[in-house]
């Protein structure tokens, strides 16, 4: 429950009290409202995240350092009721808050977006799972599905040139330039 419920919660259960003690009757009826409205908003929540799937396809290797594709697809398998304001955090996202945020799924709909990362670390980084979670409707419920998986990415080292090849491609580059039976890329003579 968020503190927007628990003030709603607190306040409804004020009014009743209140209310039944100085026997004014809309004051205990705008508290059972209160209330009710707080079930029904719990109950909505729920339904709001139930089928909704969260894919991800990752590479299974990496270079270190290097961008690589990484794409969600959020799934609502719904019939009849769409998926309002959903929010999926991931390890693997490259925003610094590692969340992404959805307004509306339609039913029977999907959303697919492709974003691109890069994991600095090397060896086998695995994924430490994702949550999926939303505050509708009127914030006052947070409801989040999580799932830990094992998912496994291996990186590389950054693939780098050796300093021998360095030194070939300049000398390279260097005498065709001296030549003028080159092309000028940038700044460089290339044959």
């Amino acid at each position: 429950m968020t503190p927007r419920g628990k003030g709603l919660v607190g306040m409804s259960i004020l009014m009743l009290v209140f209310g039944s003690l100085i026997g004014e009757q809309v004051v205990v009826q705008v508290g059972i409202f209160g209330l009710l409205l707080l079930i029904s908003c719990h109950r909505l929540s729920i339904i709001n995240l139930s089928k909704i799937h969260f894919l991800r396809r990752l590479p299974r290797a990496v270079f270190s350092g290097v961008n690589f594709d990484y794409q969600i697809e959020i799934i609502n398998y719904r019939r009849c009721f769409g998926g309002k304001n959903i929010i999926v955090y991931d390890h693997f996202l490259p925003f610094a808050e590692k969340g992404v945020a959805i307004d509306y799924i339609p039913a029977g709909q999907r959303i697919t977006e492709v974003f691109k990362s890069r994991i600095i670390e090397r060896g086998l980084e695995i994924g430490r799972g994702y949550r999926i979670m939303s505050d509708f409707p009127l914030g006052l419920f947070e409801i989040s599905k999580r799932r830990k998986d094992k998912e496994a990415i291996l990186v590389y080292p950054r693939p780098m040139l050796p300093r021998r090849m360095e030194s070939v491609c300049l000398l390279y580059t260097s005498d065709a330039a001296d030549e003028r039976s080159s092309v000028d890329l940038g700044g460089r003579r290339i044959i």
